[in-house]
């Protein structure tokens, strides 16, 4: 028997409809308001939709166990909100189909190792399974940390620039 486990929180950047009250901060652990940081033009001030940002908790865990390589059974799970930037308006694609067959196959998402925010970059194509449990384990494994270095990147750049604006003025 084997089992192979991963569990990693981490911290997300997003941008949110809702103004975080006081009270919302004080009892709400798992966000942190850092609109303060953002850098705006001076008459970007006064506009009312201001962009209201906070860094959100997030985790992730993955669990593959089995009896041997041929029987196993896996687990995956992400507690990340979607990104708003990444999310597609509608069904397009539904709508031009001519039935055209000199367009390039698009790759079906292994849903185990997606988080739903659908980079290409970061997708395992399930037409091209991985059959081995410790090889599959390892590769959901690099995708959703390559994922969480995106999200980790995205929170210290934004960091960085408002305290660098900051500095300056």
């Amino acid at each position: 028997m084997f089992n192979l486990e991963f569990h990693l929180p981490f911290q997300i950047l997003r941008e949110t409809l809702a103004t975080p009250s006081a009270a919302d901060s004080l009892h709400n652990t798992d966000m942190l308001d850092v609109s303060y940081l953002q850098q705006q033009r001076p008459h970007d001030r006064r506009q009312p939709s201001a962009r209201q940002f906070v860094i959100r908790k997030a985790h992730t865990s993955i669990a593959i166990c089995g009896w041997d390589n041929f029987k196993w059974v896996g687990w995956a799970f992400i507690n990340a909100p979607l990104d708003p930037k990444l999310r597609k308006d509608g069904d397009e694609d539904d709508e031009d189909d001519d039935g055209q067959e000199d367009e390039p196959e698009e790759i079906e998402e292994d849903y185990f190792a997606v988080d739903g925010n659908g980079r290409r970059c970061l997708v395992q194509d399930a037409n091209a399974p991985i059959w081995d449990p410790r090889r599959y384990w390892l590769r959901i494994v690099e995708l959703r940390v390559l994922r969480i270095l995106e999200e980790w990147v995205e929170v210290v750049q934004f960091v960085d620039k408002g305290v660098q604006a900051w500095v300056c003025t």
